[in-house]
């Protein structure tokens, strides 16, 4: 994917005009010349980009729409293929002879080897590495269901057991099955090829037993730890220890989670997201897009005067076993823009130390506010949370921004020996270079955005009962094809279809008179449909109810703290629609108001 590492001399854009890097300060000041006009200004990272190629968007395009398609079969060849080219470009020597040292050690020919490099050296990604998707589907099966069925049970059966029974006895079991049953009978490398493929942690727990298989193909215990900034980053959710309080009321409406991400390295925060909504892809998807750009916009929309210099895109993202860390969206976004994705070993709890110690860090300044719980009842006692609680949720993200950036980043860390922030700039300043830029933004966060499949239909698609349409949607795809779209929970009034050149386009409402509305919203609503409406799509009902029961939970919201809570709800996924300032809301039109003409230029034809 494309970025720009910024250093002395490298050229970039900023207002549409070409600058060159003169000199980057210590603080994260760039100095850049305009290469027209010659003025040399000051600059800061948000405000420069990477000129476009468009030859190379066009492949980056391509490769994401592979990658997002791809097998498992078809993932996993290109991974052993892009370990092949890094070990190419790791060596030392001349060209051709690491290249055929590489290839006999990896097995393959010369001239393959020398293509790899080559599509990598273009799109450094897994995706540039993927085999193309002719033939029949690598996962495909052939034999009937039925004698599917037999094979599957006859190798739970004779397989998966204590004392287990080897290939050709489990062949003959099978063939003597199917011929019982009027079966065809499969081969025996038909039958070699199912027990292959199946999980070897699975095959030596059922005949070794758990631990032994835990000692043999199970993680193997050990310590986390990185030497350069952006190597390894860890990300983990936490429920805040403090009530907030509504905008409008100013009464309780209970705890917020926080999602951060820390680097390793340096121990800086690189990314930070607060929400009234339990951990989801979502919420992963906008951390770690804060984490990966600039943060100037973000502060001046927030209204926060700090200086938050660390930003950039991980070599390693690191997290524990939830489902929202090992989501489809969050692999493949990781994938298109070369992060590794690692796990955190099942009951090895170490391996998230330095997040887990980020949050107790913080959590014990949060005990600190009005309105903690505290870190356990005990230790709260009486004191009335709930009552005490005074900072709504926008002021507890502008302290906990500042609680980072001018007082965790600034202190002396014990395990550094010196400030987190010095170490950061430290490490750029040693090598006269600053961070890579994200070349699109908007792509960089629909990368990480959950994805649903939906079919093509002649009224355009559906999602929540809620109608759909482009007028591109017909060439993107052909009538009932699936179609890969990106959603953002916090706003449904837009869609991310992607095409077959890996291009998102953007689908609103097919009636743009409607309201944007929460996923959260729409669920409900739909709870509440009748019977008369499972036969048939009537979306404006839905609309109908959600605006219905937000009248609701506005009157209830001065008495009752969920209601207060789901109204909070929906003004933070309005705020922070705006703040992103990625795309446009579609809004609701007010056709109560009269018609504003616009000033025109009238053109007479004189005779």
């Amino acid at each position: 994917m494309e970025t720009l590492r910024l250093a002395a001399g490298i050229v970039a854009v900023r207002d549409d005009r070409l600058v060159v890097v003169c000199e980057i300060a210590r603080t994260g000041t760039i100095t850049v010349r305009d290469l027209v006009s010659g003025q040399t200004i000051s600059a800061n990272a948000s405000e420069l980009s990477a000129p476009r190629n468009a030859a190379l968007d066009r492949k980056a395009f391509q490769s994401d729409a592979a990658l997002t398609k791809s097998s498992a079969l078809r993932w996993q060849r290109a991974v052993k293929r892009e370990a092949c080219v890094v070990a190419v470009l790791t060596r030392q020597g001349p060209f051709l002879e690491v290249v055929r040292e590489v290839a006999r050690n990896y097995q393959v020919s010369e001239r393959s080897v020398r293509r790899w490099v080559a599509q990598y050296r273009q799109i450094p990604s897994v995706a540039a590495l993927l085999d193309p998707t002719w033939g029949v589907h690598p996962d495909a099966r052939r034999l009937d269901v039925a004698v599917e069925t037999v094979i599957r049970q006859t190798i739970d059966a004779l397989y998966l057991s204590r004392p287990h029974a080897t290939y050709v006895v489990v062949h003959e079991e099978v063939h003597r099955r199917c011929e019982r049953e009027g079966l065809a009978t499969p081969s025996l490398n038909a039958v070699i090829r199912r027990v292959k493929a199946l999980d070897p942690w699975i095959v030596a727990k059922h005949q070794l037993g758990r631990e032994e298989a835990n000692r043999r193909v199970g993680p193997k215990p050990g310590s986390l730890s990185a030497t350069a900034p952006l190597s390894i980053v860890q990300i983990d959710h936490t429920l805040v220890d403090v009530h907030v309080v509504d905008d409008v009321h100013r009464k309780s409406i209970g705890r917020p989670w926080i999602t951060l991400a820390i680097d390793v390295a340096t121990r800086c925060v690189l990314g930070m997201h607060l929400s009234l909504e339990a951990p989801s892809v979502a919420s992963v998807a906008t951390c770690i897009s804060h984490a990966g750009r600039p943060k100037e916009r973000w502060l001046a929309a927030n209204r926060i005067e700090a200086q938050w210099p660390i930003w950039g895109l991980p070599l390693q993202l690191h997290a524990d076993n939830a489902r929202e860390f090992k989501s489809e969206a969050l692999s493949k976004g990781c994938a298109q823009w070369a992060i590794e994705m690692a796990w955190c070993p099942l009951g090895k709890p170490h391996y998230g130390g330095h997040i887990e110690r980020l949050i107790g860090t913080l959590m014990g300044r949060v005990h600190l506010l009005p309105g903690t719980t505290q870190s356990n009842p005990q230790k709260k006692g009486r004191y009335p949370s709930e009552k005490a609680a005074q900072l709504t949720l926008s002021e507890l993200q502008r302290w906990l921004t500042l609680e980072i950036c001018e007082r965790y980043h600034l202190n002396v860390h014990r395990a550094l020996g010196g400030a987190p922030i010095h170490a950061w700039q430290d490490w750029f300043a040693s090598r006269g270079e600053a961070l890579a830029i994200v070349g699109d933004d908007e792509r960089f966060k629909l990368s990480f955005l959950p994805i649903i499949y939906r079919k093509m239909q002649r009224e355009g698609l559906y999602l929540m009962q809620i109608r759909y349409w482009n007028n591109v949607l017909p060439t993107i795809a052909k009538l009932h094809e699936r179609i890969l779209l990106r959603y953002d929970p916090a706003d449904l009034s837009t869609l991310y279809a992607l095409d077959r050149s890996g291009t998102y386009w953007p689908i609103h409402y097919a009636d743009l008179r409607q309201p944007s509305i929460t996923l959260a919203e729409a669920k409900v609503a739909l709870a509440a449909r009748g019977a008369h409406e499972l036969r048939r799509r009537q979306s404006f009902r839905l609309f109908e109810r959600a605006l219905k029961q937000r009248e609701v939970v506005a009157k209830a919201a001065k008495s009752s703290k969920v209601a207060r809570r789901t109204q909070q709800r929906r003004t933070q996924a309005r705020l922070q629609s705006n703040a992103g300032n990625q795309k446009t809301t579609v809004t609701a039109v007010d056709y109560s108001k009269p018609v504003i003409d616009f000033p025109v230029e009238i053109w007479e034809e004189r005779e």
